[in-house]
């Protein structure tokens, strides 16, 4: 038995084929979830080039900001910070070095963002305004391991059948390689150290 709606699927195809026009895309996915019971309605993805596929199972992408809430409920979880801690904004710009011996790499915010008054945001006001600088500081303060095992615990990094078919992994890191300066375990706070799949 699916949750699938026939119509409801033709249309989210045409509406996916004339975005990738329009757009000149490589490829559109979207999926349609009846949010009161999380059902999936519809479910699609085209691409300009032949893919031996089901976009949405097998295409991974990095979940970016959407991401952010997941960091702070785990680190609020651990006990590691409490909603109103403050962070300090960094001025837009925060140098890992700070925080990860030999790391070179720079995490910068959009133009315009929230700095706070003294330089300073809670985590809340971090999470609400989707500051990078706030909430590489509270993921940071998770222990690496305890941090990747939560996201294991997630379903990230995890194959798993679906009505549809087999959902790809995705990636999450071991957690060694957040240790390394080149690959530290900031990125994966704000959503651009993963990649999942949008089923």
């Amino acid at each position: 038995l699916t949750t699938i709606d026939a119509r409801l699927q033709n249309f989210l195809h045409g509406v996916l084929v004339d975005a990738l026009k329009e757009h000149d895309g490589a490829l559109a996915m979207g999926i349609v979830i009846e949010v009161n019971t999380g059902e999936v309605l519809a479910i699609d993805g085209v691409s300009q080039y032949e893919l031996e596929m089901f976009l949405p199972l097998q295409y991974g992408f990095t979940p970016g900001s959407t991401f952010k809430p997941i960091t702070a409920t785990a680190a609020i979880d651990l006990k590691v910070v409490s909603p109103d801690q403050r962070f300090r904004t960094f001025n837009r710009s925060i140098h890992l070095g700070q925080f990860v011996k030999g790391s070179k790499r720079t995490i910068g915010e959009a133009r315009n963002s929230e700095l706070g008054v003294d330089g300073r945001l809670s985590l809340r006001e971090g999470l609400a305004h989707s500051i990078n600088a706030v909430m590489v500081q509270v993921g940071l303060k998770m222990p690496i391991e305890q941090h990747r095992s939560i996201l294991i615990a997630l379903g990230y990094g995890q194959s798993r059948q679906t009505e549809l078919g087999v959902v790809a992994a995705g990636t999450v890191n071991p957690h060694q390689d957040w240790k390394r300066r080149d690959r530290p375990q900031a990125p994966t706070t704000i959503g651009p150290g993963i990649q999942r799949t949008p089923q």
